[in-house]
């Protein structure tokens, strides 16, 4: 429909947030502007709505800025459906345009920068990732680990004073070529990692002094009160000794723990039990068993069903 000026209008159909689950779908009316200048690059004009229309979209900002909050949460297929139990139907490739156009941060002035390894494809392909230390934001993704792909980024940087990195010899050489006027540290997490890695060893490498020095100490120390035991608690510490002293003979021997079981008639955990066991006193002092154990109070007995109804009867009178 011809208006003043040479304009004609046409219908826009934008989708917008939905209410109570219900898609809503805005169809707005707008004006196209034709240009009559011979000289303008541009002959048709689309008048634009703020805040409720964007170029060349037909979702409304709020559904938008959604779709991205989505795309970046869940990513493609679980973002899809995410947006579909809110009444927005998209694809999974649109959810990841979104993602992709979305506009990244301007870095500032790079001081302090962390550099590490993270998997493109895990086990086959790796790349640098750089983070800004002061910040704790990724700035930069490197498509390779190497040195020469750390040197040639450290290079476009020559403020960068402090520069973090694991003990891998190709990210040392990198920042020494592309930063020499930076300081190298370690980052904590290697090197609490690096830390337990060599306690590690050191403690699996001395595990038999480890354990003469804890039969020593239980052999040191003194053996349990005997006053106040029973002759039914008596019995059982001499079946205890005894059972243990048959335990590692067989042990000694060269028996193995199945074979101990069946022979001796008891379970594989008590042999293995037995056979954790440096001396008797580890087995007495160790806390109570299962047969020294408080065994639970007898139940009370319960109300008869001719002493209930008449509770009820009184109840109900």
């Amino acid at each position: 429909m011809s208006l003043v000026g040479g304009a004609t209008r046409y219908r826009r159909t934008l989708v917008d947030l939905a209410v109570v689950g219900r898609e809503v779908v805005i169809r707005l009316m707008v004006r196209r502007f034709r240009c009559e200048a011979a000289h303008c690059e541009r002959w048709i004009f689309s008048e634009q709505v703020a805040g409720l229309a964007a170029r060349y979209q037909r979702r409304s900002p709020l559904v938008a800025e959604l779709l991205t909050r989505v795309g970046l949460a869940l990513g493609g297929r679980p973002g899809a459906r995410m947006a579909r139990q809110r009444a927005v139907e998209v694809s999974r490739s649109t959810l990841l345009g979104l993602v992709r156009a979305i506009r990244l941060p301007v870095v500032g002035e790079l001081v302090e920068v962390g550099v590490d390894d993270w998997a493109i494809r895990r086990g086959h392909v790796y790349g640098t990732v750089v983070i800004d230390m002061r910040t704790h934001r990724p700035v930069d993704l490197l498509p390779e680990r190497t040195s020469d792909a750390l040197a040639a980024w450290l290079a476009q940087h020559p403020g960068i004073r402090v520069v973090c990195r694991d003990r891998g010899g190709p990210y040392a050489d990198g920042a020494s070529r592309g930063a020499p006027q930076a300081i190298q540290v370690a980052d904590r997490w290697h090197l609490l990692h690096n830390l337990t890695v060599a306690v590690d060893k050191v403690v699996r490498a001395h595990r038999k002094c480890l354990r003469e020095d804890d039969e020593h100490a239980a052999v040191a120390q003194p053996a349990p009160a005997s006053a106040g035991r029973t002759p039914a608690s008596a019995r059982r510490e001499a079946a205890t000794r005894q059972r243990h002293a048959e335990i590692h003979a067989l042990v000694a021997k060269g028996v193995g723990p199945t074979a101990i079981a069946k022979a001796l008639n008891l379970d594989g955990k008590t042999v293995r039990r037995y056979r954790l066991a440096g001396t008797t006193d580890q087995l007495l002092t160790a806390g109570p068993t299962t047969w020294q154990r408080a065994r639970p109070a007898p139940a009370l007995p319960r109300p008869t069903m001719g002493r209930r109804l008449q509770q009820r009867s009184v109840a109900v009178r």
